[in-house]
């Protein structure tokens, strides 16, 4: 962006500014940063008619049926010396049906219906482009606009697959989008990995299978992995097949389209992006930045590092609360204490790094007693409901880790010495953690805000969560009108080691 950063006009700076002084420091860089989208932005509606016109790139590119059943076909390939449609149409000819060269790289190619107007190419068969390199050599290709792409049984090269189904087999949605909830309880999921069978399940094995429980455990929103087309299973979708990489117009056209495209087709309603700190950063993240808040990601980070490197004996509660709750007012976050990152790419789960090699062994209740799985269990519920009760306005959890809920909180209380961690949320639900290893607490003051009678209606202790059942659910906790950690009034409670409850006022 040439000219001066500063001069840049960018909405509701002052706002943005006042909500986290620290960003001062990095005006310009916002100005500078917002003026290059703009650029982008005035420069697509100027030659493009605007992002509502360049986002629909798949309604032009790739392969298509034409009013009078022809085919129509445009790519975009700077590089290439010629372009050419083969497949079992033609019985792969190779260089039957040529594409003719238009402006800024882009081929087309045009096939007339066949006399008795059927399509020329049928419906489900195979096809690929040839392209032409410069020293005449003539390679397969698939378009990178391709809908559907499978390969043969034994085979690992891929074909696209023209899909041009009859009307009345095509799949009409249903149902309108659900209404956006109030906040997001997310299940992160893999369609293909959703199965205890060792095998790939399919959509229709995961819609009757996971979906009712995902609804049943009180999530509002899936968060799928790996939607398109991937040759190598095990990247889990990382590597998409007949996707490209490089910053050119056409290329950018592709990718905003292909995200709509799937909004449109699919009726998907967002987005997941990864590696987003490398987007944001020069230095691809490798630098500490005070006013980046990458959606508590610093957390799940130093959660790892304490697993790994730190005691529970020796956890910092203040700095766990801080690193939970430190977060620009009024910006939404999605809370977790692990993704997909940590269950199955190169790291251990928390579960693993709490237990490891003794959850081969000890978690059958026919197995003996075992004091590093009583530890692990007890551990592993209270990290994550104190993710779930102090992370953010959503919650994710990727599939076969459960729990769920948000909304405002209240800390207080976070004592190290007692190793206690007290917190609020809407006035409603009270939060109680004991990490001590050893030390439970009999009638230990809490602050409330709300007077009333509190009934526990969560906890990790109970018999139903692997846990000891030490406390009794048929308790009743009436407040008493002495103000306690700078809420209005005070409850006693007990609060065995190593466990977390809620409370619920009920009256």
């Amino acid at each position: 962006m040439s000219g001066d950063s500063m001069q840049v006009d960018v909405p509701q700076i002052q706002r943005l500014l006042e909500i986290d002084p620290y960003l001062n420091d990095y005006q310009r860089e916002i100005r500078r940063r917002y003026g290059c989208f703009r650029e982008i932005v005035d420069s697509i509606n100027r030659n493009e008619g605007g992002l509502e016109k360049f986002t629909r790139g798949y309604e032009h590119f790739g392969i298509h049926v034409t009013h009078d059943n022809g085919i129509y076909m445009k790519e975009w390939a700077p590089g290439a010396a010629g372009l050419f449609l083969r497949g079992d149409f033609n019985n792969w000819e190779q260089t039957q049906y040529s594409f003719t060269k238009i402006d800024y790289g882009k081929w087309e190619l045009r096939i007339p219906p066949n006399p008795d107007g059927s399509c020329p190419i049928p419906h489900d068969s195979r096809i690929k482009l040839i392209v032409k390199k410069q020293n005449g050599e003539l390679v397969n290709r698939l378009s990178p606009w391709a809908r559907y792409v499978k390969r043969q049984e034994k085979i690992t090269i891929f074909d696209q697959i023209f899909w041009n189904p009859p009307a009345n087999e095509r799949y009409q949605f249903k149902h309108p989008h659900p209404a956006k909830p109030a906040s997001l309880t997310i299940y992160e999921s893999h369609v293909g990995i959703a199965s205890w069978e060792g095998k790939v399940a399919t959509y229709k094995q995961f819609t009757q299978n996971v979906i009712p429980r995902i609804a049943d455990l009180g999530y509002n929103a899936i968060q799928l992995m790996a939607i398109m087309e991937h040759a190598y299973y095990a990247s889990f979708g990382y590597q998409v097949t007949s996707f490209f990489a490089a910053s050119r117009w056409e290329v950018l056209r592709f990718l905003l389209s292909n995200c709509r495209w799937w909004i449109e087709e699919y009726k998907f309603d967002g987005y997941r992006f990864d590696g987003v700190t490398s987007m944001i950063y020069h230095t691809h993240g490798m630098e500490v930045h005070k006013w980046f808040n990458p959606l508590l990601f610093h957390f799940i980070q130093n959660i790892q590092r304490i697993l790994k490197t730190v005691s529970d004996e020796d956890w910092e509660l203040s700095k766990i609360c801080h690193e939970m709750t430190n977060r620009r007012y009024g910006e939404k976050a999605i809370a977790y204490a692990e993704s997909h990152d940590q269950a199955l790419v190169g790291d251990k789960t928390i579960a693993f790094w709490l237990m490891d090699k003794e959850m081969y062994t000890h978690m059958s209740n026919l197995s003996d007693p075992s004091l590093i799985i009583d530890r692990g269990i007890a551990l592993h519920k209270m990290i994550r409901l104190i993710t779930i009760g102090l992370g953010g306005e959503g919650y994710l959890t990727f599939m076969g880790k459960y729990y769920a809920m948000v909304t405002m909180n209240y800390i207080s209380r976070k004592h190290q010495g007692d190793k206690v961690v007290v917190f609020d949320r809407a006035n409603i639900l009270v939060f109680v953690f004991n990490f001590h290893t050893n030390q439970s607490y009999t009638d230990y003051k809490i602050g409330v805000n709300v007077p009333g009678k509190y009934k526990i209606v969560l906890d990790s202790d109970a018999e139903q969560y692997g846990g000891h059942r030490r406390l009794d659910h048929n308790v009743d906790f009436f407040t008493k009108d002495e103000p306690w950690d700078e809420r209005r009034c005070s409850l006693m409670v007990y609060i065995p080691s190593r466990s977390a409850f809620v409370l619920a006022k009920v009256d």
